[in-house]
Parts: C-alpha cells; sequence; structure tokens
C-alpha cells in the first residue's frame, strides 16, 4: 500500500523533492520557477503525509497481532485489513 502511494515514478518525485528543498535557483532543469518549486513541496509533504497515516496504522495493527491471545483475535485484525484495502 506504501509502495501505491509512492507510485511508479516515486524517484523522480523525490529528487525533485529534494532539489526544491534547496532553493529554486539549485533545482536545475527539474523545477521550473518558484510555483513549481512550491507545489512539488506541498505535493511531497501531502505524499509524506499519507505514508506517515498508513505506517501509523501498520504499526497499530502490528501490535494488535503481537498483542492478540487467540487466533479469532488475530483473524479479526486481518479481516479489518482486508476491508481497508
Amino acid at each position: 500500500m506504501i509502495n501505491d502511494l509512492i507510485g511508479p515514478l516515486g524517484l523522480l518525485h523525490q529528487r525533485k523533492a529534494e532539489r526544491a528543498a534547496t532553493g529554486r535557483k539549485l533545482g536545475g532543469p527539474l523545477i521550473v520557477d518558484e510555483a513549481d518549486r512550491k507545489a512539488v513541496l506541498a505535493a511531497a509533504a501531502k505524499q509524506d503525509e499519507a505514508i506517515a497515516a498508513l505506517d501509523a496504522e501498520r504499526r497499530r495493527m502490528k501490535a494488535g497481532v503481537r498483542a492478540a491471545a487467540t487466533a479469532a483475535e488475530i483473524n479479526a485484525i486481518l479481516a479489518n485489513l482486508e476491508t481497508t484495502q
């Protein structure tokens, strides 16, 4: 699911975000102008937020599985995972 959020152009977007963070003049051909730089940074922040939320949910589910005392409790957690995908 995290890979779906990152998408097939994830490496390019990461590179653009890194360049945008250094400033427009250092962005090279990947950053067209100041508006583009701000858009790249906003998109990167939004993606980072979505990934962090998904990772937090993954950690909660993992903790639930570890704390489960029965197979039924684990199955309930896994059933929730299947409905959220």
